[in-house]
């Protein structure tokens, strides 16, 4: 009972103290409307982006007396803010702030709720708190999704016959803030199939957490036939399918592998099939003059044993 008659006892003191004040329309009592936009903010954590948010916010004085006005921000890790802890209202005035929303970068994607509340801490410079008056607005901030990624390829065998089938292993990892997959593709694959290679697939992908890692295997084959040593370079880019699909021009990880080509040995005398007429003629002299040789040699060997047998036999009859 005592405790109510006090209160009463202050807000006519009160009341009396802005008498002077009032005016038609102004109210009796301590006032305060809180009025902020936007109430959903994205952020963006990517690295080097700009990870800021700005709201808005006027805070507006109903009554007929100066008051000091509390801001106060509620929001959970890792949410951070800059607002002013008070504002001065005139009597009958409004006046704008705005808060600065900040995270740390790489944070994954989440929803913050976040309250901002206006109190009445006093009127005309006398201290006002045995009943709150305050108005509040509530909010929610998006950590937005972004993607990147990461390409390791070990250094193998890279000396491959005719025909020859390898594989290339490729190492990726998700190092965006959310779910993704994340693409690996042979960006020259078409000039090596005119090269005569065989790959099995110029795309493979994996679905990955932020964080994770997976291994992705390509399967290729030399060309049939290679007429001269050479080497060639494997060219492969490793992207998130998030970032791409929201900038076609996105860029993504690329590495080279170069491999050297081995020359095919020729295993035929001569290939008739590669002659001309002229060269078949010439052809067909050596291979007659390399009989002929033949056939003189055996001749001369068997003479020479007989000549040899001759003198043995002389020998042993003298």
């Amino acid at each position: 009972m005592r405790e109510h008659f006090a209160r009463t006892l202050m807000v006519v003191f009160l009341a009396s103290l802005c008498a002077p004040y009032f005016t038609v329309d102004a109210q009796l009592f301590p006032d305060v409307q809180l009025e902020c936009s936007p109430l959903n903010v994205d952020l963006n954590t990517k690295e080097g982006a700009d990870n800021t948010g700005i709201t808005s916010c006027t805070v507006t004085n109903g009554s007929a007396a100066s008051e000091e006005i509390e801001i106060s921000v509620n929001v959970g890790d890792p949410i951070i803010f800059a607002a002013p802890a008070k504002v001065t209202v005139a009597a009958g005035e409004s006046n704008d702030f705005q808060i600065i929303w900040s995270t740390n970068s790489g944070q994954n994607v989440a929803e913050h709720n976040f309250t901002i509340t206006a109190t009445v801490t006093s009127v005309n410079g006398i201290p006002w708190g045995f009943a709150g008056i305050e108005d509040s607005n509530e909010g929610m901030i998006y950590l937005t999704q972004f993607g990147s990624e990461d390409l390791f390829i070990e250094v193998g065998p890279n000396l491959f016959g005719s025909g020859t089938q390898f594989q290339i292993s490729c190492d990726i990892s998700n190092e965006g803030n959310g779910d993704d997959k994340i693409i690996v593709e042979i960006t020259n694959g078409k000039e090596l199939v005119e090269m005569g290679f065989v790959i099995e697939s110029f795309t493979k992908s994996a679905d990955l957490k932020p964080g994770e890692e997976a291994t992705v295997t390509f399967s290729i084959t030399t060309p049939e036939t290679i007429a001269t040593e050479g080497s060639s370079d494997l060219e492969f880019e490793a992207y998130s399918k998030f970032e791409r699909d929201n900038d076609p021009t996105y860029t993504g990880t690329i590495l080279k592998y170069g491999i050297l080509l081995e020359a095919d040995e020729s295993d035929t005398f001569f290939d008739a099939s590669s002659l001309d007429s002229s060269d078949a003629i010439t052809g067909g002299i050596v291979l007659v003059s390399i009989v002929v040789g033949l056939i003189v040699l055996g001749v001369l060997i068997v003479i020479f044993r007989r000549r040899k047998l001759n003198k043995a036999l002389d020998f042993d009859f003298d």
